[in-house]
């Protein structure tokens, strides 16, 4: 099994999701963190479909969080959520760093890293959207969203 990492950088737009909020989105780079006194964060990016992708290949949608959950839609269709009881989706990363060992490295502490297979949802051109909640009630917590990839894996030969 072979796999390949594609980095979802940016730029990414910040779209207001707070009711007394009614700003045009910004764009934003990764991390992207949920500003103090608010409990939500939403961003979207597109970008086309990988090349070379057979029928036997699996893409996942790769997420880091701080101390937050994630929902993660494709082309208006949720994948599914990073809390799911099955837990499934996520693993919590181990590292010293924060890191995953196929993801870049983040200096914050207590990433999560959750997985979220595309399925036959990937179009020529897509739109990812990944909402962000502070997982804890205390809004001074840093929390929010460090980075986001495509991993692409190819069955054995």
């Amino acid at each position: 099994m072979s796999t390949h990492t594609i980095r979802l950088a940016g730029p990414w737009e910040q779209i207001a999701v707070a009711a007394h909020q009614e700003k045009a989105p910004v764009r934003c780079q990764l991390p992207a963190l949920i500003s103090v006194g608010e409990m939500k964060l939403l961003l979207a990016r597109a970008f086309h479909r990988p090349t070379r992708l057979t029928p036997e290949t699996r893409v996942e949608v790769v997420v880091s969080t701080c101390n937050a959950d994630v929902i993660v839609r494709l082309n208006d269709v949720t994948l599914a959520e990073s809390s799911e009881a099955n837990g499934a989706a996520k693993e919590p990363d181990k590292t010293a760093a924060g890191a995953s060992s196929k993801a870049p490295t983040s200096d914050i502490q207590g990433t999560d890293v959750a997985r979220f297979p595309t399925g036959d949802g990937l179009r020529d051109f897509n739109r990812l959207e990944v909402s962000v909640t502070r997982r804890s009630g205390d809004p001074q917590l840093e929390a929010g969203l460090i980075h986001v990839c495509l991993e692409i894996i190819e069955p054995s030969v």
